[in-house]
């Protein structure tokens, strides 16, 4: 999961499309890439001597070696607009990772915010929590 800087969609769309771009030329696989829009942070976090609140939140599933991975973690902690990033290892073999999704489940009252990365977000996907 990436966090991102609160401001310009454009931003976001920038980090994407360059994360993409090294995964593929190192020979990975993006499995996808769902933007969950501007939600409040768990808490206030200070980055580049700015406090951040809010961020832009999206998921990017990808298969690739650790080499590329390890650029990718360089390459996300050095860009001055990103606020946070995680990279996780979701299983060890195709069969245990295929059907994990990049949905959000929420309750019916929360809206996802418009998608504009081009990745459509069904709310049938979208359940109550009990």
């Amino acid at each position: 999961m990436q966090q991102v800087r609160p401001g310009s969609l454009q931003e976001v769309r920038e980090i994407a499309r360059v994360t993409g771009l090294q995964i593929l030329y190192g020979g990975g696989v993006i499995r996808g890439l769902t933007n969950w829009g501007p939600f409040r942070l768990p808490r206030p976090i200070t980055k580049h001597q700015t406090k951040y609140a809010t961020g832009y939140h999206f998921i990017m599933r990808f298969d690739s070696s650790s080499a590329v991975q390890k650029s990718v973690r360089r390459t996300l902690g050095l860009d001055p607009r990103m606020i946070r990033f995680s990279v996780v290892k979701l299983g060890e073999k195709l069969e245990d990772i295929k059907d994990v999704g990049g949905t959000v489940e929420w309750n019916q009252s929360r809206q996802l915010i418009g998608d504009d990365l081009g990745v459509k977000v069904p709310l049938s996907s979208v359940r109550r929590l009990e």
